[in-house]
């Protein structure tokens, strides 16, 4: 994806006529949008990746930055420029991360744009996916420390994701819920409740709120339980028993509040809130 405004490339290297080869590749563009910078210093240059100074970063032969961006976990868009023709180089060199490898002796405006257009997508689906990750590991961070149970569940009814809460909750572990149904976990007749409930979010799309006996595993639960459809990004929906929030799969999402709770009138039984959406 390339930005609006004009590219700010850094060429690393010590040779000025490779530094001038590229400066009269990137003058034939049309429009001219780049503005460029050399250094010939590693650090200088490791120091301008780590703060993103720059869109990308052309290097002339340095493997060692390379290995040393890799090693700081830098994800900089980077294309090598080399006259060496090494298989076992360059395997090395794509290894490290660099986006693409360009032969100084067959450099043309062509190859080089393109190698530019390339490399320049190829950081931006880097920084998507990696922003996706930190999405997904803040999430799991939140689930696995509220005090509630939170499940995930296929539209199948399958639980395809539980959290240490619930695992405790129910005594099981994580292995012994993932693939199960509550049809597994729960009498026949409170399972089928379940499921049935679970169908007429999906089908009707209105939050339900209610207090229900819940026996699992012997135990008689009074439970407060919010149950929401989701909706998947393409449009989709999914449903949770005991849950809240939404899921970017199209699973359903189901966190429950544990913990004793009094209920007005004393009942038998344990009682237990479950937040669900």
């Amino acid at each position: 994806m390339l930005p609006e405004r004009k590219l700010k490339i850094l060429f690393v290297g010590e040779q000025e006529q490779t530094f001038g080869q590229l400066r009269a590749l990137l003058s034939q563009f049309d429009p001219p949008g780049y503005e460029v910078s050399a250094t010939v210093s590693i650090e200088q240059a490791l120091f301008e990746m780590r703060r993103a100074a720059h869109d990308l970063y052309v290097v002339n032969e340095h493997l060692d930055l390379l290995r040393q961006a890799s090693s700081d976990g830098c994800q900089a868009p980077l294309i090598l420029l080399t006259s060496r023709n090494d298989p076992d180089f360059e395997q090395e060199v794509m290894q490290l991360g660099a986006a693409d490898i360009l032969h100084k002796a067959r450099i043309d405006a062509a190859s080089m744009s393109h190698s530019i257009r390339f490399a320049l997508e190829r950081g931006h689906r880097q920084r998507v996916e990696a922003s996706l990750q930190d999405s997904e590991a803040l999430y799991h961070s939140l689930v696995q420390s509220l005090p509630v149970c939170v499940l995930r569940k296929d539209l199948s009814g399958k639980f395809i994701f539980a959290n240490q809460a619930y695992c405790e909750f129910t005594g099981r572990t994580l292995e012994e819920i993932l693939g199960k149904t509550d049809f597994d976990i729960s009498p026949p007749e409170v399972a089928e409740k379940f499921q049935t409930d679970d169908h007429t979010v999906v089908a009707t799309g209105r939050q339900l709120r209610n207090i229900e006996e819940n026996q699992t595993d012997g135990r008689t639960l009074w439970v407060e339980v919010i149950k929401t459809r989701c909706m998947t990004r393409g449009g989709g929906s999914s449903a949770h028993r005991r849950s809240s929030g939404t899921s970017p799969n199209g699973s359903w999402l189901s966190p429950l509040c544990s913990g004793p709770k009094k209920r007005p009138k004393p009942r038998t039984g344990r009682k237990a809130n479950f937040w669900q959406t």
